[in-house]
């Protein structure tokens, strides 16, 4: 297999690949600010590849953002493999756009809300329990997150993102003990973490969370499957809170672009090797 993988060449995950490929695949990396396009000869770098794998987007302006999906979403018409697809990879960077999704496919999301407005968000604070997750729209590894418990922190903070021009996108807060699961989906496998921090809220490993061995229930399995199914997606971290009042999970937020470096020392599994088995198959 002919593996191009749209990252940086230093970046960990394009170097755990690179030693599970050994000498079986042929790999190579590209940045997505080195994606172009020609309408002249119309034979494109990347089709002598026989997939692509994206790894996260990375910042951008709207301009950059929009013509690396484009990019992406024309060599998909051509025929060309891409692992994740365009259109998973949007949802997903999405808060917003993967969990209606999610929702839409009778998947359990926490009470959610997003606007544009102080007021309204003040509205919607009291609906939520006056207790509430306040989140980028766009963000990963638990940077940002903001616990808001009281009007004064939530109108001051609501205030602050409408001033820098963000959306207001909170969360009722769901009483989960000190961890949450993170389950790993590649294909129709499913490797599982629970990550534990009894010292705060969020449970990330980036924000201090510890990564422990965790084997997913044929129910727990069925939902990521789900979950990643509902994005278009092949390959996808699926994150899951269990309501330490009810029993009930959520689905919190879904990856197109999920980390293995943790939960690979945790499960002692190659899962370099696993996702290369995937793509080649």
């Amino acid at each position: 297999m002919k593996l191009c993988v749209i990252a940086d060449e230093e970046s960990w995950h394009y170097q755990d690949l690179k030693r599970a490929a050994g000498k079986a695949h042929n790999l190579a990396n590209r940045t997505f600010d080195q994606l172009s396009d020609n309408l002249v000869d119309q034979r494109h770098s990347l089709f002598d590849f026989d997939v692509v794998l994206c790894r996260s987007m990375p910042y951008g302006s709207l301009q950059q953002v929009v013509f690396r999906m484009d990019v992406l979403l024309k060599l998909e018409r051509s025929g060309l493999k891409i692992v994740n697809p365009p259109r998973a990879i949007e949802m997903a960077v999405d808060k917003y756009l993967s969990l209606t999704r999610l929702q839409e496919a009778g998947i359990s999301v926490p009470p959610t809300a997003v606007c544009q407005q102080v007021e309204q968000a003040m509205v919607f604070f009291e609906k939520l329990g006056s207790d509430v997750v306040v989140k980028p729209l766009f963000g990963s590894m638990g940077r940002g997150l903001h616990r808001v418990a009281s009007q004064e922190t939530a109108r001051a903070l609501f205030e602050e993102l409408v001033a820098r021009g963000e959306v207001i996108y909170q969360q009722e807060f769901i009483p989960h003990s000190d961890f949450d699961l993170r389950l790993l989906v590649v294909g129709r496998q499913v490797f599982g973490m629970k990550r534990v921090n009894p010292s705060h809220w969020i449970s990330n490993l980036a924000q201090g969370g510890v990564g422990v061995p965790y084997q997913a229930t044929p129910a727990e399995c069925e939902l990521a499957f789900n979950a990643t199914e509902a994005l278009g997606a092949m390959i996808a971290g699926i994150d899951i809170i269990q309501d330490e009042r009810t029993g009930k999970q959520f689905v919190v937020e879904a990856n197109s672009a999920p980390s293995w470096k943790g939960i690979s020392s945790v499960l002692n599994v190659d899962i370099g090797k696993e996702i290369l088995r995937y793509l080649s198959s």
